[in-house]
């Protein structure tokens, strides 16, 4: 049993869903004399320091704490529960845990780089560290800092992540004691599931960047859940596992490559047997698969669908076509399509273009019937025009501390 520390100011709800989705299982905590129920411990946090050491104090967690680290139990902190660990931080005044020497302070100033720090970043692994591969490739997880820790012993570093021409504190760890400045429920398959991912052979198939596939479903979050989704060009099913994985209702592949449609079905198969009935893999060319069931019932309508053609092909065109003649999208419903920067595909009516988001030499853009125009809120994928601010100030604030944690941040517009 897997216990999460509540004192007030972690995402619960999260972090319980993420380790539920995962087979855990998992108990709230509301006072130490719980601890007797779990063998493992969530320190999650959202907020500023100080605040969240006086309720450490007042909910008599700190000695329990202590002494749970003390007998080398396991012990996990996410992002402020992190920076709790350690002696102390810059932003308050009050002593933390000290498990970590060492203090917490402020992000550096950098021209042109937003503080708090919210977006995306790849790892740097610094050390085997037992919440990653130390030898895989970088993997992107999701931040949301105004300040990162500065270890005494540098040699409990396990990964770093870019910051402007820097690098900061983003893993450590110590045998059981292990912590994580990004947030791992919010990180996609690479902080959540954890899912290795099989590749389609050779060059046939063009993936999706995991930086973009993670920043498009971290966007459709709060609509994934009980949605139908509609995966077109499918190539390996990533995309189609993300989605399944933050809760869609079902999901319906098309793919015309039969080698890369085999990869897909072999990773949808590896989601196990509770994914079983929730997906469908059609082997065919993606406008045959849509013109040859027009006007299909209501039950078979889409609310979110996502198109990843090979890039500087003239299947955008015939593909929006074909969704608007064959009434496959829900009135309210929105069309994704990846694309590469440098050949855009024109939206023409009866589309209307909402938002277009870039990530290196790659754009997602996000279209929806012109009928439907007011009827539902834009979606921002990685990407608002707001301008993030500047200061750390109150971390409560700058860390859009809220119980649930359940807020779309507004990061950058691109992502390079």
């Amino acid at each position: 049993m897997i216990g999460i520390v509540d004192y007030g100011m972690g995402n619960l709800h999260s972090v319980e869903k993420a380790l539920t989705k995962l087979g855990a299982k998992v108990q709230i905590l509301h006072d130490p004399e719980q601890l007797d129920l779990v063998s493992a411990l969530v320190l999650p946090g959202v907020g500023a320091f100080d605040p969240a050491m006086a309720k450490l104090q007042q909910g008599g967690w700190v000695h329990a704490l202590k002494d749970w680290d003390g007998q080398n139990k396991p012990l996990l902190g996410i992002c402020l529960g992190l920076q709790l660990l350690f002696e102390g931080s810059d932003e308050g005044e009050l002593p933390g845990l000290g498990l970590l020497a060492g203090r917490v302070e402020p992000l550096p100033i950098m021209p042109g780089e937003p503080r708090p720090h919210m977006g995306w970043a790849p790892l740097t692994s610094a050390a085997p560290s037992a919440l990653f591969d130390h030898q895989a490739t970088p993997v992107w997880m999701y931040f949301v800092h105004s300040f990162a820790a500065v270890p005494a012993d540098r040699s409990c570093i396990t990964a770093l992540a870019p910051y402007g021409t820097s690098q900061v504190v983003a893993a450590v760890g110590r045998g059981s004691l292990q912590a994580s400045q990004f947030h791992p429920e919010k990180s996609g398959t690479a902080g959540l599931h954890g899912q290795k991912l099989q590749s389609p052979p050779g060059l046939a198939a063009r993936p999706t960047l995991a930086l973009v596939r993670e920043a498009v479903i971290n966007s459709l979050r709060p609509q994934i859940p009980g949605s139908r989704w509609l995966d077109l060009c499918s190539g390996s099913g990533a995309m189609a596992c993300e989605a399944l994985l933050h809760g869609a209702a079902f999901v319906q592949l098309v793919e015309e490559n039969r080698r890369i449609a085999a990869v897909a079905r072999s990773n949808l198969e590896a989601l196990g047997d509770a994914y079983r009935n929730k997906w469908q893999l059609a082997v065919s060319e993606v406008n045959r698969w849509l013109n040859s069931r027009r006007n299909p019932a209501k039950t078979e309508i889409f609310s979110l669908i996502y198109g990843d053609p090979p890039y500087r092909s003239d299947l955008y065109g015939s593909i929006a076509k074909a969704i608007y003649a064959g009434n496959w999208l829900a009135p309210t419903g929105k069309l994704l399509l990846e694309c590469s920067r440098d050949e855009t595909p024109s939206c023409e009516a009866p589309w209307l273009e909402l938002s277009r988001k870039r990530y290196g030499r790659t754009l997602v853009l996000q279209w929806q019937l012109l009928a439907a125009e007011g009827t539902a809120p834009a979606i921002l994928i990685p990407g608002g025009n707001k301008k993030t601010h500047q200061g750390y100030g109150d971390q409560a604030q700058n860390d859009a501390a809220k119980e649930r944690f359940d807020h779309q941040p507004d990061l950058v517009d691109r992502v390079d």
